[in-house]
């Protein structure tokens, strides 16, 4: 069965119709880790470190 395109219009009005608000999600803003800060400090530093060995390079 083909899927039928949908109309932005009427993706809105059929999303306001059954308040589906997918952009206020909250469980985005949630922080599940309390490591995190840690762990995307990690993560910043190899990404950085990356671009600094391919200039290097």
């Amino acid at each position: 069965m083909p899927v039928l395109p949908i109309w932005r219009k009427e993706l809105c009005a059929r999303s306001n119709q059954h308040q589906v608000k997918p952009h206020k999600v909250s469980y985005y803003l949630e922080r599940r880790d309390a490591d995190f800060e840690a762990k995307m400090t990690k993560v910043l530093c190899d990404y950085r470190e990356v671009v600094l060995l391919k200039e290097a390079a």
